[in-house]
C-alpha cells in the first residue's frame, strides 16, 4: 500500500467513526439538553427520535445545540475534547503561519509542532493538540452534519400548532447553511470527504465511507445552499432579536466563498499537476479539478463565481440593509493625520461590534463580558503577566502599510530622512560600562542647525509611526499617527495609545512602550520569551486596549464581497490578455465584452476606493495603479 493510498484509507476511517460518535437516540425521556449537550448522547435513559421533535421547543433547542459548534476564529479556551479543537489556544492560529505574523510562546502546536518541523500524520492525543490546527475529527464537524441532516429528516413531525410550516422551513434553510458551513471548513484543508446527504444509521455503516471527488463535493455545498437561499421563510436579515441566525445574506455570502475556492488556482492547476508532488493519479480527484489543463473548464467556475457575487450584489440593490460603516469625520478636520483615529473607529465598528452593519454572519462564544472573562483565553491570555497569546506582526508586514496620505511606505526614503546626507544607515559607536550596560550612540542623526537637537522630520524612521509633542524628560503626552488608519488597528507600535474612545474616537492612555527597557517591552523584546511583543510589536484586532466589547467573530462581511467581485474581474481580465476568453468581436460563445467589462471595473473599483477610504480592506497603494483609473486613485491620496 503506497503512501497516498494509505492516507485516503486513514481518512475514511476516521470518518465513520465520527459520523457513528454523533447524535445518537434510544430510549425515552423528558430531559432535552442545550448547547454541546444537544448533540452528545444522553447521560441517564436518553432521549429518541419522538421524545425530541414531536415537542416544537426541543426542535428548536436541537438546532441550537448545532448552532454552537460553529467554527469560532480565536483560540479563546482550553476546554479540551470538550469543545471544537481549533478554537484552543494550545492549538494556535493560522496567521502564525504566514509571513504577517509569528507566534512567540512556545505551548501551542504552531510553535511545537510547526515551526520545529515535527508534524505528522499520527494523532496520538485524544484533544488533537499534536496535530494540524484544524483538526479532521476533532472540530465537531461530523456531529454537526448528521445532526443538521437528522433535524432536516424529522422537523416537520413537530406539532403544527406549536411551529408553523413557514418556522420549520426557515429552520431547515439555517440547518443547510450550518451542515455546510461545517463541511466547507473541513474541505479546505481536506479536499475531497466523505458527503452524508443523510442521517446515517449503524446498520449501514461497514468499515469505510467512500470519499468523495472536489468536484462532487462543491456540487453538494451549491444545491444545499441554494435550497436555503431559494426559501422564503429565510429572511435577507436576522432580526435583533435572532442576531447570529443563518440568512439569506450569509447563505449567498458563503455560497460566494465555496465558489471562490473552487474556482482557485490550488484546486485547478494549469499544468494538471496537483499542488503538491507525489499525489498519485487515484488520489488526484480528490485534492483537484481533474479539468483544470482545460481553459474553459477553469473559466466557467470563475463564471460561476461571478454570478454568485452578482447575485448577492443584485440581491444587496433590492434588499439593502447592510452597508460599509463610515467614519464620522468633523467638517473642521480636514488633514490627513487627524483623520486617522476616526477611519480607525469606523474599522473597529465594521467588525467587531454586534451592531455592525457590515457582517453578514458571525459566531460568538459564551455568555458573559469575554474581555472581562479569565476564561475567555484570547484577552485573558494577553498581558505582561500571562503572554501567552504572543502573537506579533513581522516587520514586513509592518511596512506595507502606507503612510497616512496614501505614499507607501519605504524604509529607505524614511532613513534618507533621519540620517545626514540621505545615508540609509546610522553612523553609530557602541560604549560598554563597567556594569555591563551600553549606550549607543549615533552621529548622523539629521539635527536643527541652530539647536543641535535632533530633527523629527515628517516621514522619517522618528515619526514612522506617531508625530507629536515630546517634552524633555517625560512620556508623550500628544500624538498624531503617521500611519495607514489600518495599521494602528491590525498591530500594536511604539507611540501609540493604549485606547481609543468608541465614540468620540479620541485617543486616550499612555502610549505603548515597546522598545528594549520600555515600560510595556521590558527585556522580552530582546530575549523573545515570555513577552507579548517579541517581534517588537502587538496585535490589536480583537484586543483593542481598555475598549474591549462584547464581540463577534465574522464569518462573512460586505466587505468581502465586495473584494471578492474585484478578483473576479483582475482574472478575467488577465484571462482576455492570454486570449483565453475573447472579446466581443472574437469567436467564443460565452464571451465578456469589453464594454461590459470595464463597466464592471469602474463599478466596483469605486466600491474598492470607498472600502479604502473607510478602513474596511489594506492594500497598497501601488497595487492600485494596475487596475484603478487615476481619477479614482486621486480620491484617496
Amino acid at each position: 500500500m503506497n503512501k497516498e493510498t494509505m492516507k485516503h484509507n486513514i481518512l475514511l476511517h476516521s470518518a465513520v467513526a465520527m459520523l457513528m460518535a454523533g447524535a445518537a437516540f434510544t430510549a425515552c425521556t423528558d430531559t432535552i439538553a442545550v448547547g454541546d449537550a444537544s448533540l452528545d448522547k444522553a447521560t441517564s435513559s436518553t432521549a429518541t427520535i419522538d421524545s425530541v421533535f414531536q415537542n416544537a421547543e426541543y426542535t428548536r433547542e436541537f438546532l441550537v445545540g448545532i448552532y454552537s459548534k460553529q467554527y469560532y476564529g480565536l483560540p479563546y479556551y482550553n476546554g479540551g475534547t470538550n469543545m471544537p479543537h481549533a478554537g484552543n489556544p494550545y492549538a494556535g492560529k493560522f496567521d502564525a503561519l504566514t509571513d504577517c505574523w509569528h507566534d512567540f510562546f512556545n505551548g501551542p502546536a504552531v510553535y511545537t509542532k510547526y515551526y520545529t518541523g515535527s508534524l505528522t500524520a499520527n494523532v496520538d492525543r485524544s484533544d488533537g493538540l499534536d496535530g494540524p490546527l484544524y483538526s479532521y475529527d476533532k472540530e465537531f464537524q461530523w456531529k454537526s452534519i448528521r445532526a443538521a441532516q437528522i433535524f432536516l429528516a424529522n422537523v416537520d413531525r413537530a406539532p403544527e400548532a406549536d411551529m408553523t410550516q413557514e418556522e420549520k422551513n426557515r429552520l431547515k434553510a439555517e440547518a443547510r447553511c450550518l451542515m455546510v458551513d461545517a463541511f466547507f471548513n473541513t474541505f479546505q484543508h481536506f479536499g475531497g470527504i466523505p458527503i452524508m446527504d443523510h442521517p446515517l444509521e449503524i446498520g449501514e455503516v461497514s468499515e469505510q465511507m467512500p470519499r468523495n471527488t472536489v468536484e462532487d463535493c462543491v456540487n453538494w455545498m451549491v444545491a444545499e445552499l441554494d435550497q436555503a437561499i431559494a426559501e422564503s421563510a429565510l429572511p435577507w436579515k436576522a432580526s435583533a432579536t435572532m442576531n447570529g441566525r443563518w440568512t439569506k445574506a450569509g447563505a449567498m455570502a458563503l455560497k460566494c466563498k465555496v465558489l471562490q475556492f473552487a474556482a482557485s488556482p490550488l484546486l485547478n492547476p494549469e499544468d494538471g499537476k496537483p499542488y503538491y508532488d507525489g499525489a498519485s493519479e487515484e488520489v488526484k480527484p480528490y485534492i483537484m479539478y481533474t479539468d483544470a489543463s482545460d481553459p474553459a473548464k477553469r473559466q466557467a467556475r470563475w463564471d460561476a463565481f461571478a454570478k454568485a457575487c452578482d447575485d448577492f450584489y443584485n440581491k444587496l440593490q433590492q434588499e439593502g440593509e447592510y452597508q460599509l460603516e463610515e467614519a464620522n469625520i468633523p467638517a473642521n478636520v480636514t488633514k490627513a493625520d487627524g483623520k486617522v483615529p476616526y477611519y480607525r473607529l469606523a474599522y473597529r465598528r465594521g467588525y467587531y461590534l454586534n451592531a455592525s452593519t457590515e457582517v453578514l454572519h458571525s459566531v460568538r462564544v459564551q455568555g458573559n463580558d469575554m474581555t472581562g472573562a479569565g476564561r475567555y483565553c484570547w484577552h485573558s491570555w494577553y498581558s505582561k503577566s500571562v503572554p501567552r497569546n504572543a502573537y506579533c506582526p513581522t516587520q514586513e508586514y509592518v511596512e506595507k502599510f502606507s503612510w497616512n496620505d496614501g505614499e507607501p511606505f519605504n524604509w529607505d526614503n524614511a532613513a534618507k530622512k533621519t540620517y545626514k546626507n540621505q545615508a540609509t544607515q546610522p553612523d553609530s559607536t557602541m560604549v560598554y560600562h563597567k556594569d555591563g550596560s551600553f549606550t549607543v550612540n549615533v552621529k548622523n542623526f539629521v539635527t536643527n542647525k541652530y539647536t543641535g537637537a535632533i530633527s523629527r522630520n515628517k516621514k522619517s524612521l522618528h515619526t514612522m509611526f506617531v508625530d507629536g509633542t515630546v517634552p524633555a524628560g517625560s512620556r508623550q503626552v500628544t500624538t498624531t499617527l503617521s500611519r495607514d488608519p489600518r495599521l494602528y488597528e491590525e498591530c500594536i507600535v511604539n507611540g501609540q495609545n493604549m485606547n481609543l474612545d468608541w465614540t468620540t474616537a479620541s485617543m486616550t492612555g499612555y502610549p505603548w512602550e515597546l522598545w528594549y527597557g520600555g515600560n510595556d517591552g521590558g527585556t522580552g523584546v530582546l530575549t523573545q520569551q515570555n513577552t507579548m511583543f517579541g517581534s517588537g510589536y502587538g496585535f490589536n484586532k480583537y484586543y483593542l486596549g481598555a475598549g474591549g466589547k462584547h464581540f463577534l467573530f465574522p464569518i462573512a462581511g460586505i466587505s468581502s464581497i465586495f473584494c471578492q467581485k474585484e478578483e473576479i474581474i483582475l482574472v478575467l481580465t488577465h484571462l482576455i490578455h492570454q486570449g483565453i476568453i475573447l472579446t466581443a468581436t472574437g469567436r467564443s460563445k460565452n464571451y465578456i465584452s469589453l464594454f461590459q467589462l470595464s463597466h464592471d471595473l469602474i463599478k466596483f473599483s469605486w466600491k474598492l476606493a470607498i472600502l479604502i477610504q473607510q478602513g474596511s480592506i489594506h492594500v497598497r497603494k501601488n497595487y492600485f495603479y494596475h487596475i484603478l483609473h487615476p481619477s479614482i486613485i486621486n480620491c484617496f491620496t
